[in-house]
């Protein structure tokens, strides 16, 4: 086995990982909106958040698409593409858990952990600074498997017989 060649683990974890795609997505899209409500809180955020969602939910199609467009058999991910649609889901799955709520009263600002923890100012100020970065991530994870994405279907097309040659 060549380095250029994926060992046959990253080859089954890859072709997992583009089967979960779908379901996972689909699971991501409500989990960004309204995940918090497992930790009992749900507040002025779950309206704020229906655009998020809806951006959530155009960039998860649009890499899952280029992922099932694909011509190469079998269909799978590649371990670069793996490591970032891995990096996504867990930062979408942060974000959702910590992002605190706000209110319009002294006692609506909650969040998954100070409904864990208890009620303070710096668990609140954590939360949101774990959400920011939760979010920092998933953005970088999408461009990264956005690319990768791209990349790979490029490489595909110039390498595949009969295709145009690349301008």
């Amino acid at each position: 086995m060549t380095p250029d060649q994926p060992s046959s683990a990253s080859v089954v974890s890859g072709r997992r990982t583009f089967l979960l795609m779908i379901p996972i997505n689909l699971l991501m899209v409500p989990w960004v909106w309204i995940g918090r409500v497992v930790f009992g809180v749900f507040g002025w955020f779950g309206l704020v958040l229906i655009p998020v969602a809806l951006v959530v939910l155009a960039a998860l199609t649009l890499t899952t698409v280029l992922a099932f467009v694909r011509k190469a058999r079998p269909r799978g991910l590649t371990r670069v593409e793996l490591i970032w649609q891995w990096l996504l889901w867990g930062a979408l799955l942060v974000f959702g858990a910590v992002l605190p709520d706000f209110g319009d009263t002294e006692d609506s600002t909650r969040s998954a952990l100070t409904q864990a923890f208890g009620y303070s100012d710096r668990l609140i100020s954590l939360s949101f600074d774990l959400a920011v970065i939760a979010a920092g991530v998933a953005v970088v994870a999408w461009i990264g498997l956005l690319v990768s994405l791209l990349a790979g279907s490029r490489t595909q097309a110039i390498s595949s017989p009969g295709a145009p040659a690349a301008a």
